[in-house]
């Protein structure tokens, strides 16, 4: 597939954005007139940075201005989805504005969906929560098992309940 070129919307003029996902900026810079940025990466996403004609400047997600350019504006209640869980794989073609739902279910289907122990904000792992519920069987208080894994006494009652970690089974 060849590659095409769009203006990145609110940077006409000083960048453009492939339908491969690569950003071209217009701005003279060290003497090169016309130069294709290199992307970092944040939260797993390839980003960049823009500066406005004020010179001021936003980081922006590949990935947004692929879609804003090829895809037209993010309609009210949609988010980007990578259609195959590849967040640094841009290309048009990839990408589609998505409701929630459809992004949590394309997650869950590529395992990149981040529950449980895979969510870096995670208190908790796997085998606390078969102790918890362990502890609990056990006729232990939901506030001293709280106090005893350092997390407050909604999370063991989310726990039990498998309001959150329902993915836990407990060993027969």
């Amino acid at each position: 597939m060849s590659e095409e070129w769009r203006d990145v919307v609110g940077y006409v003029g000083r960048y453009q954005i492939s339908s491969h996902g690569r950003v071209k900026s217009f701005r003279c810079n060290k003497g090169h007139k016309v130069r294709i940025l290199k992307p970092g990466i944040h939260q797993g996403y390839h980003i960049v940075c823009l500066s406005d004609q004020d010179r001021r400047e936003h980081t922006r997600r590949v990935h947004s201005l692929v879609l804003e350019a090829f895809h037209g504006p993010r309609p009210s209640g949609y988010e980007s989805g990578h259609l195959d869980g590849i967040r640094t794989h841009n290309n048009r073609d990839n990408l589609r504005w998505i409701t929630h739902q459809e992004n949590v279910n394309h997650r869950l289907l590529h395992g990149t969906e981040r529950f449980g122990s895979r969510n870096n904000q995670a208190k908790l792992n796997e085998r606390n929560v078969i102790k918890i519920r362990s502890l609990c069987q056990r006729g232990l208080t939901q506030d001293k098992i709280a106090s005893q894994f350092g997390v407050k006494r909604q999370t063991i009652s989310d726990v039990l309940r498998r309001k959150n970690w329902g993915h836990v089974k407990e060993k027969a």
